[in-house]
């Protein structure tokens, strides 16, 4: 028994030792806000280096379940992705694209590309819904991807959006050699 061990940590340490991709890649932070009471995950801007590229991404949370008009927030495990680019440069574009969306008439949407996954983004990425909508005394998009008749959806508010969007270019004017 203890050599069937043995070698199945070995073998297990060479296949990870070989592995092409690791699974833990770090994210790195660039900004980072709190998120309410109902979702668990900040929202946040980040980029990872993968085979010497980078890839911007925004998180938007954990998503809800639900239908259009009520969310339960049961799944603190996957997070939405949204690719921003490949440099800081088209980051800050996406991002400005998206708060320009905010002077859209309520109830406007559009789909991007985003990723569902836990931890880091992955590389399959699928239509995510984006919809402008107004609240009491709010504005904020909706981030949603629907499975039958059950929606995922998450909110970002237009000032989050801002904070996310400023810490963004503040970022790039301290390391203007980062791309």
């Amino acid at each position: 028994m203890k050599r069937l061990i043995t070698l199945l940590a070995a073998l297990t340490l060479t296949v990870a030792a070989f592995a092409q991709r690791s699974l833990l890649q770090p994210r790195l932070e660039i900004v980072e806000i709190e998120a309410d009471a109902d979702n668990a995950a900040p929202f946040e801007v980040f980029w990872m280096e993968d085979e010497g590229v980078n890839h911007y991404y925004l998180s938007v949370g954990n998503l809800g379940v639900g239908n259009n008009f009520i969310q339960f927030h049961v799944d603190p495990l996957y997070e939405l992705f949204i690719p921003l680019g490949a440099s800081i440069e088209e980051a800050i574009e996406t991002l400005e694209m998206l708060k320009e969306f905010y002077k859209n008439e309520k109830g406007t949407s559009m789909e991007m590309p985003g990723c569902l996954s836990i931890g880091v983004p992955s590389d399959e990425l699928q239509p995510i819904k984006v919809t402008y909508n107004r609240g009491l005394g709010t504005h904020y998009l909706e981030f949603s991807i629907e499975y039958n008749d059950v929606v995922r959806a998450t909110y970002l508010t237009r000032s989050n959006l801002k904070t996310l969007l400023s810490g963004t270019k503040f970022h790039h004017k301290l390391h203007p050699k980062q791309q």
